[in-house]
């Protein structure tokens, strides 16, 4: 790793600690994620109308409630 040779960073953890923080912080934001995809797409499919995923509506549909969740989990405007 590039990283790790770098002498301009200082490291406070030993390597396989910080690595290990880190596949945890990329873990916690996958599970993020795909809490912020489902609940979108149930928003979405809770709808009146059936709204075919794929479509210019939906995309526009899934930008729009994926940021709002998004604001709402990370606590970050996209």
């Amino acid at each position: 790793m590039v990283i790790l040779t770098d002498e301009d960073i200082e490291f406070f953890l030993e390597e396989n600690q910080l690595r290990l923080e880190i596949m945890k912080i990329i873990t916690t934001e996958m599970e993020i994620e795909e809490e912020i995809d489902n609940l979108v797409r149930e928003r979405i499919e809770s709808y009146n109308r059936l709204i075919r995923e794929g479509t210019n509506e939906w995309e526009v549909l899934y930008q729009k409630h994926y940021i709002e969740e998004s604001t709402r989990k990370r606590g970050v405007t996209l």
